[in-house]
């Protein structure tokens, strides 16, 4: 049951993101006079369809658990397999998603034509490629985010490889499990030689200060790139391939190519912003509950941090398109709640292998007396220490996305 609650918020996603779609294309079937509106509703329409696919990346990650992996590995089925697998169930629960908002949107329009039974004024293969957009990213973002081999369960981590040794017992002996002598028998052997025991594998992954700076870098470029092509900036051409005809404010592509930098680097730099929540945590002569909060969002960072400046950028989202759209309307409502649920949903199911050991320190805890309530004690003061470095990030991010146009 958990794992179907895990993949709820995927089938949510995925039905609010084709109904967005639908939208944009009752839109320019409404009004097919309105070019730049019809261009600027597919450019907000890619948000939620990234969000979604970062969502179902994000699950592909962290499903299924490394023992259940590394069952099948021993049956044959390698990271390939393994990945079509994942990624062919990820699109099945979103197509299973998309199919109510079809209704819904056919519900809403009612224009069943009772004479031949067609769809009065919709196009008759553009609706269903449309509403196949969100199934196929689904399934290509969940396959290639399971295939990929540094990103599956945290850094660090191998998949256990049944060992044979002649000094450990065997396999089948009472008193022994097929997965303890399994899953000790690989740390052996994966353990480099020149590692003290008990010191937890090198972090392969970036550290919070390589993260900023390569997202610094990012959101400078995109700044950069976005003012030299916004009305009024050195590139703006005022026409041609630098102007969408009819879209507010004189947006172009290079205006659209510079937020996406500054959105990617958002993202990028999620390791240090969650790094800087563990900090905040523990600065000033923290007490045995700050501080365990604060060493587990700096141990999250690595794993959690990319899941974390995707909320970031889809918070950031928000107040902009606020200020670019007066008064934004029902479609751009629901695709900037699309986005932000996605990014958010996200974040709980982050962290692979790193949110089964997360499990081990909790029963760990309560072995040595803790309360039953300090794990919702750690996770209220995480709350706590992550919320505001959203908001501020994310007010931050937003001024960034509309400072060229003033």
């Amino acid at each position: 049951m958990p794992l179907l609650a895990r993949r709820v918020p995927l089938l949510l996603a995925s039905g609010g993101t084709c109904l967005v779609l639908l939208g944009v294309l009752a839109r320019a079937l409404e009004q097919p006079g309105t070019a730049g509106g019809a261009t600027l509703a597919v450019i907000g329409s890619l948000l939620p369809l990234a969000a979604t696919g970062h969502l179902a990346a994000t699950l592909a990650r962290t499903c299924p658990p490394p023992w259940i992996r590394a069952e099948l590995g021993a049956l044959g089925a390698g990271r390939g397999r393994t990945a079509a697998l994942v990624g062919a169930s990820s699109g099945f629960l979103a197509l299973m998603g998309c199919l109510p908002a079809v209704a819904l949107f056919l519900y809403g329009r009612g224009t069943p034509d009772g004479a031949g039974g067609h769809l009065a004024g919709l196009p008759a293969v553009g609706t269903p490629t449309l509403v196949a957009l969100v199934p196929l990213v689904v399934t290509g973002s969940a396959a290639l985010a399971a295939r990929a081999p540094g990103d599956r369960h945290g850094a660090g981590y191998r998949a256990p490889v049944p060992v044979i040794t002649a000094a450990g017992p065997a396999i089948g002996t009472p008193g022994t499990t097929i997965g303890t002598t399994i899953g000790t028998t690989a740390d052996t052997a994966t353990a480099p030689a020149d590692r003290p025991p008990g010191e937890p594998a090198h972090d392969a992954r970036p550290d919070a200060g390589r993260s900023f700076s390569a997202g610094a870098a990012l959101i400078g470029t995109g700044v950069a790139i976005t003012s030299l092509t916004a009305p009024g900036g050195p590139g703006h051409a005022g026409t041609g391939p630098w102007e969408l005809p009819g879209v507010p404010a004189g947006i172009g592509p290079g205006v659209v190519g510079g937020w996406a930098l500054v959105l990617i680097g958002t993202m990028v730099a999620g390791p240090a912003l969650l790094a800087l929540c563990g900090r905040l945590l523990l600065f000033r002569r923290p007490g045995v509950r700050r501080m365990l909060a604060g060493r587990a969002l700096l141990t999250d960072a690595p794993h959690r941090g990319r899941a974390f400046g995707a909320l970031v950028a889809a918070s950031a989202a928000v107040p902009a398109a606020l200020v670019l759209l007066h008064p934004p309307g029902a479609l751009t409502a629901l695709g900037l709640g699309v986005t932000v649920f996605a990014a958010l949903a996200a974040l709980p199911v982050s962290g692979g292998a790193n949110r089964w050991e997360r499990a081990e320190d909790r029963e760990t805890l309560l072995l040595l007396g803790a309360p039953h309530s300090l794990a919702r004690e750690l996770t209220l003061l995480r709350l706590g220490a992550g919320a505001p470095v959203v908001v501020l990030a994310a007010m931050l991010v937003a001024w960034l996305l509309v400072l060229p146009f003033g």
